[in-house]
């Protein structure tokens, strides 16, 4: 079995041979040295990225708390995490010279944004070829899909627009501003607009939409001749404080069920967050 390719570093024991409060310093500045040029070796290692090939096994597992609060740090706050699908390890059998870069026949994939576009060419019977980078244990991540047919492309467009217009909103967010994606799409990868805005109190909009079933009559003389069951749309906007919206998907973002680091009190500043969040991406 291959080792992981990113993981903690054990404990280096040593046992000291002198007693001299100058040897004693020297060892302990030696380890220091010692340790943090392994760290960033290892940090280096775990950066570059690999080209793989494979076709999607059509299983998948979630990603643990501690793999994904560890892809969040790596990756600067940059993914898309928590939720479902955005958590999800799509499992990819490789082709041979894969197999030998990977140094593993099978790997795990996480797609850290907007799976949805990559999800078509998964399930074809095309193998795949993907960027990706090592996280653990055989575990890869792909930051950004390119797909090569046009529905594929046409998907990404969309998406890209939609982060394009979430980020302009986070970014400027005056009053009278609206958001008309959903605002399930602000993920991880804005906690840092997200902290910022939680001092701005301008007043903004977020457009939401109501699905429902319904029931359309054709009536003739005042007798019901035909029914027919319809789908429907309801589109109205919500009125909110910036910075109670900011909050408020800070709080759905970082639930505990989802990471395995301190998160900060609700009510925390704007202050209290940044210095976490500048601590967390430290580490």
């Amino acid at each position: 079995m291959p080792a992981p390719f990113f993981g903690g570093l054990k404990g280096i024991n040593v046992t000291y041979k002198h007693t001299t409060n100058t040897m004693r310093r020297a060892h302990k500045i030696a380890i220091a040295l010692v340790a943090v040029i392994n760290i960033s070796i290892f940090t280096i290692r775990a950066q570059e990225p690999i080209t793989i090939t494979g076709r999607y096994t059509r299983n998948i597992e979630q990603l643990s708390k501690r793999m994904a609060s560890e892809l969040f740090i790596q990756e600067q706050a940059a993914v898309a995490l928590p939720g479902y699908t955005q958590r999800s390890v799509y499992t990819l059998q490789l082709d041979d010279e894969s197999a030998q870069r990977a140094g593993r026949d099978v790997v795990g994939v996480v797609f850290v944004n907007n799976v949805a576009v990559v999800e078509p060419a998964l399930y074809s019977e095309e193998p795949l070829t993907l960027t990706v980078y090592p996280l653990k244990n055989g575990i890869f991540y792909c930051k950004d899909y390119l797909p090569q047919d046009a529905t594929g492309i046409k998907a990404k467009q969309m998406y890209d627009n939609m982060e394009n217009d979430i980020a302009g909103f986070l970014e400027h967010a005056i009053a009278g501003d609206t958001l008309k994606q959903p605002k399930n799409s602000v993920d991880s990868r804005y906690t840092k607009q997200l902290i910022k805005n939680l001092s701005n109190d301008n007043e903004v909009y977020i457009e939401q939409i109501m699905h429902g079933d319904g029931v359309r009559y054709k009536r003739f003389l005042g007798i019901v001749i035909k029914k027919k069951n319809v789908g429907y749309s309801s589109v109205y906007y919500e009125s909110i404080r910036m910075s109670d919206f900011a909050r408020n998907r800070l709080k759905e973002i970082f639930r505990p069920i989802y990471w395995n680091f301190n998160i900060p009190d609700t009510n925390a500043s704007a202050e209290e967050w940044q210095a976490w969040l500048d601590t967390l991406l430290k580490t």
